[in-house]
């Protein structure tokens, strides 16, 4: 059986494209497998949120590792991990990789944002990148560090975020696939800038596949990202935002009212989570466990002795 990594890899070189969709937890991971999506996504800004801080940096690689092995345990397809800015220098990004590729991860996925990291979703003031050469170092250094030569690195430019232009976007994406990175992604959270985005993947001729995010462009298709060129599409943090919202309704009607009847209906049935959490596979092996520690005796006879 190929690993995830493998399949990931195969999956990227061949005439295809990827949606990889936003998992927090081993629930969402199911549900990701189960719609019959390509990859997960293990989002900074959603596992932060799952733990109850905002996506400042605060999420440590320890905890990182720790998701990505429970969602690898709870669905067998490949995840695609964000490590933000790597969590630091060279002898942190590498060992960030090593740990990733041990626990099963397919892809990392590093931006050139500086310290303090700061989620692409916060308006701050005087966002800063760091320089090309220095992130085209760590890139060089990311790929030395992988053992797999399947295990994929993502190289993410913030340019548009920082109000820095498409022409710095361009020049970025250039450099970091001269630099070795397998994938690259012009990140964008505005209409305008999304614009930009698709610009450059219909007229630039880099060297290695394009991925996006659309998290706030969902006018678009995926079949008019496809169109446009992209290789890989992130729907980052949709399963995130849709559960928060849904558990706040039921919360809101029970406040209300006294009673859950109001989204009753948009509620899922206790037998459907039983199902995506594996309560049926685990009733076989009760059973099989029971045969077996039980067997019925050769004879046929339970109360035969001598």
């Amino acid at each position: 059986m190929l690993s995830t990594a493998k399949a990931f890899r195969k999956r990227l070189e061949a005439d295809d494209c990827l949606i990889a969709v936003g998992a927090y937890d081993a629930l969402s991971a199911r549900l990701v497998e189960a719609h019959g999506f390509d990859a997960l996504w293990i989002s900074s800004f959603c596992v932060s949120a799952a733990r109850g801080f905002p996506d400042a940096g605060l999420l440590t690689l320890t905890e990182l590792l720790q998701t990505t092995e429970q969602l690898l345990e709870a669905a067998d397809i490949p995840a695609l991990v964000d490590g933000d800015n790597g969590y630091g220098e060279a002898a942190q990004l590498r060992r960030a990789i090593r740990s990733l590729e041990r626990v099963g991860a397919a892809a990392i996925s590093i931006e050139d944002s500086a310290f303090p990291k700061r989620s692409s979703l916060y308006s701050i003031p005087g966002r800063r990148l760091v320089p090309i050469e220095q992130f085209t170092a760590k890139i060089r250094i990311a790929k030395e560090a992988q053992r797999s030569t399947d295990f994929a690195v993502i190289a993410r430019t913030e340019a548009l975020i920082a109000g820095l232009g498409a022409a710095e976007a361009v020049e970025r994406a250039e450099r970091y696939a001269e630099a070795g990175a397998d994938l690259i992604l012009i990140h964008s959270v505005t209409s305008d800038t999304f614009s930009d985005v698709l610009s450059i993947a219909r007229s630039a001729s880099l060297s290695k596949p394009l991925a996006i995010v659309p998290t706030t462009s969902w006018q678009y298709s995926v079949d008019e990202l496809r169109a446009a060129g992209f290789k890989l599409m992130i729907y980052a943090n949709q399963p995130l935002r849709a559960a928060a919202k849904a558990m706040e309704a039921v919360m809101t009607a029970l406040r209300a009212s006294g009673q859950i009847d109001p989204v009753a209906c948009r509620l899922a049935t206790t037998d459907e989570i039983n199902r995506l959490v594996g309560y049926p596979e685990f009733q076989t092996l009760e059973e099989r466990h029971r045969l077996l520690c039980d067997p019925v005796p050769r004879n046929g006879d339970r109360n035969s002795s001598k």
